[in-house]
């Protein structure tokens, strides 16, 4: 399985660089009983070694997990800790709102989002922050359910992207909103959902 995941990966900056892609956005697994130490030194050899047998400019992004299970990735520490074992310009990486959230980390409140983003920092470095994958959250804060709502319709709520998409830290960022498929609301109501938070319209 863990030379499959390499090879998988290996082939997606393949793809990439065929298609002239500059990012690939990878979830980052579970130590399977291992530790979360162990976990965190396999994902970091993994992505290495994947590096070194390929060659080009392709960025892959890390991200943040729910905290489900024995999943590496939840806490901000560890991925600055897989940053600085992998070393390597071509990794950065990608923060999940619901699974940012559903983590543990608040987001609804201006301390909140505070405490959140100067953790992310402090670990990480927001210099590294890449990609919003923006969702709200069916589940509750620290639930550990990596399950995608509609945007302002979750537990994160319109308060929480209000504060979020006004962060003058994540202003920046690119957006990619993985919402559900329903008859509730459409990509686009959704778009419009955003750039109402954001004060764009």
């Amino acid at each position: 399985m863990y030379e499959r995941s390499i090879e998988s990966l290996k082939e997606e900056i393949r793809r990439c660089e065929i298609l002239g892609v500059g990012y690939i956005v990878t979830h980052l697994g579970s130590h399977k009983g291992a530790g979360v130490e162990e976990g965190i030194r396999r994902v970091s050899r993994a992505v290495e070694r994947a590096l070194r047998e390929m060659e080009g400019d392709v960025v892959i992004l890390l991200e943040n997990g729910s905290g489900a299970g024995t999943q590496v990735g939840s806490r901000f520490w560890e991925i600055g800790e897989m940053l600085r074992l992998i070393d390597d310009d071509r990794v950065a990486v990608c923060l999940d709102t619901c699974h940012a959230f559903a983590a543990g980390y608040e987001l609804r409140t201006p301390q909140g989002l505070e405490e959140t983003l100067t953790e992310f920092d402090e670990a990480i470095g927001l210099e590294n922050l890449i990609l919003l994958h923006l969702n709200d959250s069916v589940g509750e804060r620290g639930s550990g359910i990596d399950h995608h709502e509609h945007i302002g319709l979750g537990e994160i709520g319109e308060e929480g992207f209000r504060l979020i998409l006004n962060d003058k830290r994540l202003r920046r960022l690119p957006i990619i909103m993985e919402t559900p498929i329903d008859e509730r609301r459409t990509d686009e109501e959704n778009l419009r959902k955003v750039k109402e938070l954001a004060g764009l319209i």
